[in-house]
């Protein structure tokens, strides 16, 4: 008898060891995505080139940009950095025209497209916002060119070295009007 309910136990312990529900996998989340300067979207990821009759861009539509960047974690992060890249045919507006923040609270207000966050707790939203332009206002340029797509993405490094899941990566496409 005792050999059986040892062997039953035995069993039952390796029963709900192999059988046990799993957990659902935690995760490190990052997004990217582009607003006017209102922070309403932007149609269809589209804006329009305004041109002189010479060829010269005299304005856009939106007039400004902001490109956002989000890290959200199921972890407590010890440190993430955030690096953003933006196409050359954009450059930052302002004088501080990146900012950072942790849940709703700024931490960064300068214009390094770098930010390194220490103690990011776990449910956490590391939000970067990059105030942006059109640098070719002035410029002449070839309407042949039109319409060009143009790519934003941010690299991220986190520790401890969760896998990462998304991306920041987005487009946004000009328009000759």
């Amino acid at each position: 008898m005792k050999v059986v309910l040892a062997f039953l136990a035995v069993g039952l312990l390796f029963a709900s060891q192999v059988y046990a529900p799993t957990p659902p996998p935690e995760e490190v989340y990052v997004d990217g995505w582009i607003t006017g300067t209102d922070d309403d979207p932007i149609p269809s990821n589209a804006f329009r080139v305004v041109l002189h009759k010479d060829g010269r861009v005299s304005s856009t539509n939106p007039g400004g940009f902001l490109y956002w960047v989000s890290l959200t974690t199921d972890y407590e992060l010890s440190s993430a950095t955030i690096t953003a890249s933006i196409p050359c045919d954009f450059e930052t507006h302002g004088g501080n025209p990146v900012k950072v923040y942790l849940d709703g609270m700024q931490l960064y207000n300068g214009s390094s497209l770098t930010y390194t966050a220490s103690g990011v707790p776990a449910g956490g939203e590391l939000l970067m916002r990059i105030h942006l332009k059109y640098a070719l206002i002035g410029d002449t340029v070839d309407p042949s060119m039109y319409p060009h797509t143009y790519g934003f993405d941010a690299s991220f490094n986190i520790t401890p070295a969760y896998t990462i899941d998304g991306s920041a990566y987005t487009e946004l496409t000009a328009y000759i009007d």
